[in-house]
């Protein structure tokens, strides 16, 4: 191995080793309800889960946080905790699901609000690959300020009678390098 070589080497791992110290730094300046994961520097970079939430009684639940790391690409979801089978009866259910991130100052980084179903009415995307995850439209792809402490509420109402026993994970996730094929 030339010397050339051998000095691009040691560059790029002191180069992969600073990023990995960087974006752990991050990870552990946060402080909040919730757990963060570095997932790595491929887009999700980072996912913060909460605890669940039940959909099948009303109820408003707040989560705080602080130094959440600077990102300009995060998206609120709400992963479904049940059976395989209650899916299916989530499209139906009336029951209305409000979700409000929201700044220091009281601002709506992003507000959704509406009900799971009917179809006419259908203001939340239930999507379903190996797990399942609610979101709406309005509150993805926001951007996150590392100095600013955040809120999230969520709000459960008018609870469905047929609505099957199943809880949701609020999860915040985001940031990272985004590779997109031809």
């Amino acid at each position: 191995m030339t010397r050339h070589r051998k000095v691009l080497s040691i560059a790029l791992c002191v180069l992969l080793v600073v990023l990995i110290s960087y974006w752990s730094f991050l990870k552990w300046q946060f402080a909040g309800d919730g757990t963060i994961r570095y997932l790595g520097p491929f887009a999700p970079s980072y996912r913060i889960r909460m605890s669940r939430v039940p959909l099948n009684l009303p109820g408003e639940y707040r989560y705080r946080f602080r130094r959440l790391p600077a990102i300009r690409d995060m998206n609120v979801l709400l992963e479904v905790n049940g059976e395989k089978k209650d899916l299916h009866e989530l499209e139906r259910l009336n029951t209305a699901i409000e979700v409000r991130f929201i700044d220091s100052a009281g601002k709506n980084v992003c507000m959704a609000s509406g009900t799971l179903g009917p179809p006419e009415n259908h203001h939340w995307v239930i999507l379903s690959d190996g797990y399942a995850i609610i979101f709406s439209v309005d509150c993805l792809h926001l951007s996150t300020q590392s100095r600013m402490p955040y809120a999230l509420l969520i709000r459960i109402q008018d609870v469905d009678p047929h609505s099957p026993v199943v809880s949701l994970t609020p999860i915040l996730e985001g940031g990272g390098i985004k590779i997109e094929l031809p």
